[in-house]
């Protein structure tokens, strides 16, 4: 019924729609509080996909912003583009926003959503957000995976990771014949345990409901393989393997493609998302900088490069020279930030970020934006030894496991985040709870487990305070981009229509003219500078148009000579200028006199 209810909404008339979101939101909270034990949806206050739209629709009234649509959807969804800035605009150095590429990080559609509205809502009042929007362009996607996206406001909630492609996920010729099951009806589908001899995983010594993989080294013996919740089926010994789950936009970009990988399409940029994504950043070059919202920070978990990296012949890893300026972002942004201790990630595979660095060749800053906080500490109960286990889940421990260190980094993400979520009242953990699987006569099975989406998306109410740091970093790309200047500028006759013409290029910003990626990579279009002489000259020496190449931060420069011969019947004086140009800088020019 509720997968009816979206398409009607999308039929009805105007009227019909407001109702249907309605019902649509009422009924799905009642579902909520009724099928997930009084638990508050971790998507409460969170814009849905109609909603978004609405508030993209009122920006657009703004006269300084524009909407327009870049493709649509599996799913009949809009990738919707709002372009802000003044006159000119693909005229204009740009930065792009892109939110969510991962249809479960919900925040990052709502951060960009919000970054759009402080922005435009502060053109006339904030002199730095006009000084921005009178030099740069901003284009802003705020959910470039909106099917993705909207999977996650049905019930039962599961966390996806595909669009609404149809896929045939475990590869046995048959589409979603084993999607996950809410088989205890709690609104949720979470993680199911199996005690088994030849298991996997052991419970935690510090809290025996977390479940970590055994270390074998140290001797572990397992309590529990762990399976998604559902049935078996297919009868393949596999549970809730084959979702249909659709093809994920954060696997489906060419650099360290996962051939054959879930979620990663039938090859590179196989989506009508990822297309039109693509399509439209290289149909821009005057895109410098992509802001984007990931699970694979570098803002926080900054790339790392190095010397083996600089003179691979494929670059894999950023390039030292490239390194050192995105670190001088990531720190700035990292002190003002209200969360610290981000946690440590696994690099991406077929990501949106590192395609857009490796292969897009642009400055990329990928921002996590929330995890679950330091938990407050409490005052131990003993002074001396290990914590022992809580007794919540009144499970029955039968290995002989020794304890886990202290120093080990097994859980310990997930123990901070069960305190976190206990302090702040927030049920984000369903307890184990024992249930007669009928596909496994005589096993005991436990289902719970984090519930999904709580760990990638906060409150509502603690979105507010991450907005201004991301705003900050879009306006420090502003103050730092590259400025060129043309110095030592001169004309002078060496002889009977013999002149020579020269200057001195220098970049005075902070940041190079293009990163040293880009350079490999051959996308970026290249500085030029343009000699307009007289007509009918003869070049001599260097073209009346010439690249630049790439200069460095705060005075790299390039000196420029042209020399050529003027026909006698011609009056170069106060003829000559020199411009200055490239889609992603502002461009310069002067004119000079011959001597």
């Amino acid at each position: 019924m509720k997968e009816n209810l979206h398409s009607k909404k999308r039929l009805f008339a105007p009227v019909v729609v407001l109702s249907a979101c309605f019902w649509f939101k009422t009924w799905a909270l009642t579902a909520d509080v009724a099928n997930a034990q009084d638990v508050p949806s971790p998507l409460s206050g969170y814009a849905t996909f109609s909603e978004m739209e609405a508030r993209l629709t009122k920006l657009a009234e703004s006269p300084h912003a524009s909407l327009r649509s870049l493709g649509v959807t599996t799913g009949k969804r809009n990738l919707w583009l709002l372009t802000i800035g003044k006159d000119e605009l693909e005229n204009r150095p740009a930065i792009v926003v892109l939110g969510n590429v991962v249809g479960s990080h919900v925040l990052g559609r709502e951060i960009s959503l919000q970054m759009a509205e402080q922005i435009i809502a502060s053109v006339e009042t904030d002199p730095a957000i006009a000084g921005l929007l009178d030099r740069f362009t901003l284009y802003v996607i705020p959910n470039p995976t909106p099917d993705e996206t909207e999977k996650h406001y049905r019930f039962p909630v599961h966390e996806h990771r595909g669009n609404e492609t149809r896929t045939d996920d475990d590869r046995d010729f048959s589409v979603g014949e084993d999607q996950p099951k809410d088989l205890n009806g709690d609104g949720w589908i979470t993680t199911m345990r199996v005690h088994d001899t030849f298991a996997t995983h052991r419970s935690h010594s510090r809290d025996e409901r977390i479940l970590v993989p055994i270390d074998a080294k140290k001797g572990e013996q397992g309590n529990f393989r762990i399976f998604t919740e559902g049935l078996d089926s297919d009868r393949d010994e596999m549970f809730g393997e084959d979702a249909s789950g659709g093809v994920s936009f954060n696997r489906n970009f060419p650099f360290n493609y996962p051939y054959f990988g879930k979620g990663a399409g039938p090859h590179q940029v196989s989506e009508s998302e990822t297309r039109a994504i693509a399509d439209f950043l290289y149909d821009h070059p005057n895109i410098g900088a992509v802001v984007c919202f990931s699970p694979e920070d570098n803002l926080f978990n900054t790339w790392k490069g190095g010397e083996q990296t600089d003179t691979a012949r494929i670059k894999t890893k950023i390039l030292s020279s490239d390194q050192l300026i995105q670190d001088q972002f990531a720190e700035q942004f990292r002190s003002s930030y209200p969360n610290k201790d981000a946690p440590e990630l696994p690099a991406g595979e077929g990501s949106f970020s590192e395609w857009a660095y490796l292969h897009y060749g642009r400055w990329t800053f990928a921002s996590r934006a929330w995890w679950v906080p330091k938990a407050a500490e409490e005052k131990a109960e003993t002074s001396t030894g290990d914590i022992e286990a809580k007794p919540t889940d009144k499970m029955e421990n039968s290995s002989s496991n020794s304890p886990i260190a202290k120093d080990d980094k097994r859980g310990a993400s997930e123990l901070n985040a069960l305190k976190w979520f206990e302090q702040q009242g927030i049920p984000a953990f369903s307890p184990w709870q024992p249930y007669e699987h009928p596909d496994l006569p005589g096993k005991k099975v436990e289902i719970g487990g984090w519930k999904p989406l709580f760990l990638l998306n906060p409150p509502h109410k603690m979105v507010g305070e991450l907005i201004t740091p991301h705003i900050e970093l879009v306006k420090s790309l502003a103050i730092k981009w590259p400025k060129l200047e043309l110095r030592d500028v001169e004309a002078k006759q060496l002889g009977k229509g013999l002149i020579e013409v020269s200057c001195k290029i220098i970049n005075v910003g902070q940041m190079p003219t293009m990163p040293e990626m880009a350079d490999v990579s051959g996308l970026w279009f290249p500085l030029q500078v343009e000699l307009h002489g007289v007509e009918g000259a003869k070049w001599l020496d260097g073209s009346p148009r010439q690249s630049v190449g790439r200069l460095k931060e705060l005075g790299g420069s390039k000196e420029m000579r042209w020399l050529l011969l003027v026909p006698s019947e011609a009056k170069p004086q106060g003829q000559f200028k020199i411009t200055l140009s490239a889609p992603t800088v502002t461009p310069v020019e002067q004119s000079l006199e011959l001597k």
